[in-house]
């Protein structure tokens, strides 16, 4: 099943990024024009809200582990880069900070809220207290703009990618750099931790412009294994038992992959011109997508 937001015309800017809010009865979504909230599920009927963000160029969003705050991170090119919090359900604006002189390509909540990591164009992480906005850290290992970040579970540590074709694991107490691996050979677009993959050698997954999706467990500093596609994949997530990758490409598709043995198990075309983000839905059985052209809502198999 395909469908288009009521709030969302094709003609607009892409859409850049998505979230779920905690209950699963709203879909948040950004772009260059602002920010706008559906109801879940999305029909032609429903109704939809914007949410008066001053965030430029948003890149990211995301719920707070308790789902009561939403960050929103973005900026303006060789400018400045900006992270607002926002109460939810209430939506009003809890904080909003100046971040370096670049954008913000991501901005994670720590898992107990009390941090938010940003990866910045300007080519650092910035450790930020959530409640007072304040920077408390800056790592600066990376040699240009890191693209993304997550948390692994381990010991509070953190792995960072971007341009410089690196993914590297730091201690976001003390900026302390842990390791480098550097098997990619090209720019990587984004990290995640695979679900249910956590332990003392949690799984991370990577995608990047040498048109690989690759699995590692950074803590040993071991790539398991890799698969090599025929377009560049832009954003990524698993299914919610961690079984299924799926990315979506620089060509508008969506591949799915299995996690154990990184072979392909399908691709999907959508009406998208590019990919750009993508989020499992509350149920999840279905992928809403986003980028050039809007978004879409695609079905994906259970198994």
């Amino acid at each position: 099943m395909i469908a288009a937001a009521s709030g969302i015309d094709a003609a607009d800017p892409p859409s850049t990024a998505a979230a779920f809010s905690a209950n699963g009865a709203e879909l948040v979504i950004g772009s260059q024009a602002g920010l706008i909230i559906e109801k879940w599920p999305i029909s032609q009927a429903t109704t939809f809200e914007a949410l008066n963000t001053e965030v430029e160029n948003i890149h990211h969003i995301a719920f707070s582990p308790a789902g009561d705050a939403l960050l929103v991170a973005g900026g303006s090119p060789a400018s400045s880069g900006m992270i607002e919090s926002w109460s939810w359900p209430q939506k009003e604006l809890q904080r909003r900070i100046v971040v370096g002189d670049d954008a913000v390509y991501q901005a994670i909540w720590a898992p107990d809220s009390s941090k938010w990591i940003a990866a910045c164009a300007d080519a650092k992480c910035r450790v930020i207290d959530s409640a007072s906005g304040k920077e408390l850290l800056v790592y600066e290992d990376h040699s240009r703009p890191v693209l993304g970040i997550d948390w692994i579970g381990v010991d509070s540590q953190v792995v960072s990618v971007g341009v410089d074709q690196t993914m590297r694991l730091w201690d976001p107490s003390t900026g302390k750099h842990l390791r480098t691996l550097d098997n990619h050979l090209d720019t990587i677009q984004g990290v995640f931790t695979l679900p249910n993959s956590q332990g003392p050698n949690p799984i991370v997954v990577t995608f990047g412009d040498d048109q690989t999706v690759r699995m590692w467990q950074p803590t040993i500093g071991r790539m398991m294994r890799f698969i090599k596609l025929a377009c560049n994949p832009v954003c990524g997530t698993a299914s919610d038992d961690g079984k299924r990758i799926y990315v979506g490409c620089q060509d508008g598709s969506v591949q799915s992959i299995d996690a154990q043995s990184m072979q392909l198990i399908n691709q999907r075309s959508t009406k998208l011109d590019s990919i750009f983000a993508m989020t499992l839905a509350p149920d999840k059985r279905h992928l809403v997508v986003c980028g050039i052209g809007g978004i879409e809502v695609l079905r994906i198999d259970a198994n």
